[in-house]
This record gives structure tokens, C-alpha cells and sequence, in this order.
């Protein structure tokens, strides 16, 4: 066999197989590769839109020097590339993952849609066994076109507070508001990002020597029945806190609704980010119509709260027998929580009370103005009821047709 010229630069990799020589990790950077970690760039969901129509998104994972780039996905904030790459490294339990997510532009330097960042050591991988993984972005940039957007709308709020001070008696406030839209503006700030709500879908897989290079195992070796719906779940992320600061959240599978094909997982306690790797069978009754729906729950000792629904439609997904697909599953609605609504319903009550002292004959106005802003709850849970809270949650599951 001959042997091919390695004609690639110190820190690349390509998609395909094989090592590079000489990349560390948090050790020696002439220390020979004897180990590698293959990455599957899967999906992301719920990006930033950083131009006026959405994003075109393309993912970076880095380990030490070496990084790889997925192709970048148009006019999505919801892309999915699965993509492999293999990275070599010293060894798989030093060292650290970055991921990044940027919005290509033809013109100028990409815009940043967030990063991520987690230790090898924490993902605790299994040399042949695929480890899906979770990445919460942060950060980011707005992108230009928004950013010009953003400066245009900052100068002329600007501007109408101005007037606003110049000709009302309460100009006080008017004129900070001038001082903090002409700081923003002045600053870049209008060009950054305070909410980032995105998520990134990684598998990776560890292996000890080039022979040893397989397709990856299946978590859990699982033996469905031939006709059946398997369905993996393996984690989710931002999930809602229905008891204050977190949720235990457990998740429930149906097909079109039928409680007869209900089946469950096990429950996690206090985690909004939750690691299950559990699998789950189901009768296919027709999979061009059937329908998956999925819930998520956080157990309480009285009634539990739903943290939360999302479906995915077989028939559009296109399943093939024996091959598993990955999937990011959006949650959507949901309940408060029972912990939360007291609290809330405790706080309405003394801003109303507040309020009929306000209107009540020699009255006086309590100096707490704050708790007024509490009514807001009010209207939160009638939006509850028509277009559910807000949720940036999601799930990761495997599916695959036996």
C-alpha cells in the first residue's frame, strides 16, 4: 500500500479518516497522536437571526490546535449538517471542546451566533460509544444588517426622548434614557448580545488507535422488535424551572395521541439540563401518518407541571429501517409551576392592596413601587393559557425504524 504525502498545514483536519501527527492537548505539542475523537456536527436549534431574514450558519469545533468546520446551512436558524470529522488527539481526557457557530456573510468577516465550552474529562467517553452532547451558546453578535438596523432605531428613540425632556415636566428620566441610547450607540453595545437562546448537537465518539475506527455503537444496546419505532433519548437543555431555580424532569412518548403506546422515562432530579440515555419501543401503525408526540414533566408531589410539548411528524422526517437519525425536539408552552404561581399569587395580592390604598381616601403611595410591576404576572398567566409561557427548551432523541 502507498503511502499518500501529508500535505496539510499544523492545526487542520479533514472530514474524512486518518491522523494528524503532532497535535497536543494540554501537553506537549511534538507528542505523537495515538488516540482519536471522531465529531459528529449534528444540528442547532433556536439561533440568533443575525440578518434581518435569519442566519446562515456554519459550526467550529476546536480541541487544542485542531479545529473543523461544517458547511454553512442558508437562511436557518434551526440548521442541521450532520457532518463527521475526526480530530487526533494526545489524550481524551485532557483538554477542552470549543464550539461556535457563526453567520456567514459574503461581505466582511463572519458574525459570531454564540460559543460553548466543555471538558473532555466531563464528557467521560467510552472508546467505540457515541456520546451525544448538549452546547448551550452565549454571546454572539447581532450581525450588521441588524447591528444598522439597531444604531438607526437607538439615534431616533434618542432623539424622541430629547424632545420628550425638552418639552414635559418629567424630563429627568427622558433625558437619562437620551444618555443611555447615545452610550449604547457611541459604545457598540446595540452590536451585542445579551439573550442567546441557542443550542448545539454534538456526538462524539473516542477511540484508541486508527484500527480500532468502527461505525459508532448505539448507547444503549436496545433489541426492538422488527416494526417498531425506537426511540433514544438522550438529554435536553434550557428546560423551565417549574420549583423556583430548577425542575425534575422526566419525559413521555406517544404515538398520535394513543395513551396505549405511552411510555416514560425515568425522572432527573433538580437539573434544567438533564442526561438520560434511555430506549424506548413503539408500534408502528403507518409511517407516513403517525405522529410523535412528546412531553415534557416536572415531578411534583401533588400534581406535576408540564415543562413543555413538541411533535414531530414521521412522514416528514423520512425514516430508514435501521438507521438512526438525531433529532433537536423544541418545546413549546408549558405550565408556571406550583411553587411559582404562589409566589406570584402572593405578590399580585399585595400590589392590588397596595393599589386600593393609592385610591382609598387620604391614602398613601408606598415608596415599594416595585411591586407594582408584579401585575405583569397577571397578564403572564393569561398568556399562559392562549399562547403558553415562554420556553427556550429542547430535547435530543435518536429514532430509528426496526
Amino acid at each position: 500500500m502507498s503511502k499518500k504525502k501529508d500535505n496539510k498545514k499544523k492545526g487542520e483536519s479533514s472530514g474524512g479518516g486518518g491522523f494528524l501527527s503532532k497535535i497536543g492537548i494540554g501537553h506537549d505539542p511534538n507528542a505523537p497522536c495515538n488516540e482519536l475523537i471522531k465529531v459528529r456536527i449534528i444540528s442547532a436549534s433556536r439561533l440568533n437571526s443575525a440578518d434581518l431574514k435569519g442566519s446562515d450558519p456554519y459550526c467550529v469545533v476546536t480541541i487544542g490546535q485542531n479545529k473543523v468546520k461544517s458547511k454553512k446551512k442558508s437562511t436557518t436558524c434551526n440548521p442541521v449538517w450532520d457532518k463527521t470529522f475526526d480530530l487526533p488527539v494526545v489524550n481524551a481526557k485532557h483538554g477542552t471542546i470549543h464550539v461556535e457557530v457563526f453567520d456567514h456573510d459574503t461581505i466582511g468577516d463572519s458574525d459570531s451566533l454564540g460559543t460553548s465550552k466543555i471538558k473532555l474529562s466531563k464528557l467521560k467517553l467510552k472508546p467505540g460509544v457515541e456520546k451525544i452532547q448538549l452546547f448551550k451558546l452565549k454571546g454572539g453578535d447581532l450581525g450588521e444588517n441588524v447591528k444598522e438596523a439597531a444604531k438607526q432605531t437607538a439615534t431616533k428613540g434618542a432623539g424622541k426622548a430629547a424632545e420628550t425632556a425638552a418639552g414635559a415636566k418629567g424630563g429627568g428620566l427622558a433625558s437619562k434614557a437620551v444618555g443611555l441610547f447615545t452610550k449604547a450607540t457611541s459604545k457598540g453595545k446595540v452590536g451585542e448580545v445579551w439573550n442567546n437562546h441557542g443550542t448545539v448537537c454534538i456526538g462524539f465518539t473516542h477511540y484508541k488507535t486508527e484500527d480500532q475506527v468502527l461505525a459508532p455503537k448505539i448507547i444503549d444496546e436496545f433489541e426492538a422488535e422488527a416494526g417498531n419505532l425506537k426511540i433514544m433519548l438522550y438529554c435536553a437543555s434550557r428546560l423551565n424551572a417549574a420549583d423556583l431555580f430548577s425542575s425534575d424532569p422526566y419525559f413521555v412518548f406517544n404515538l398520535n395521541d394513543n395513551e396505549e403506546t405511552k411510555v416514560q422515562s425515568s425522572v432527573k432530579s433538580n437539573t434544567l439540563h438533564p442526561t438520560y440515555n434511555q430506549c424506548f419501543a413503539i408500534p408502528i401503525v403507518d409511517a407516513k401518518k403517525d405522529v410523535l408526540n412528546v412531553k415534557c414533566f416536572d415531578e411534583d408531589t401533588s400534581s406535576n407541571d408540564s415543562l413543555g410539548t413538541g411533535k414531530l411528524e414521521l412522514k416528514k422526517i423520512k425514516l430508514k429501517k435501521n438507521v438512526e437519525q438525531i433529532h433537536l425536539v423544541k418545546l413549546r408552552g408549558g405550565d408556571v409551576g406550583e411553587n411559582i404561581k404562589a409566589i406570584v399569587k402572593k405578590e399580585v395580592k399585595e400590589a392590588a392592596a397596595d393599589a386600593v390604598m393609592d385610591q382609598a381616601p387620604g391614602g398613601k403611595k408606598k415608596k415599594k413601587k416595585k411591586k407594582k410591576s408584579n401585575n405583569n404576572n397577571e397578564d403572564d398567566d393569561e398568556d399562559d393559557e392562549d399562547d403558553g409561557v415562554s420556553n427556550h427548551g429542547v430535547v435530543c432523541i435518536g429514532l430509528m425504524l426496526t
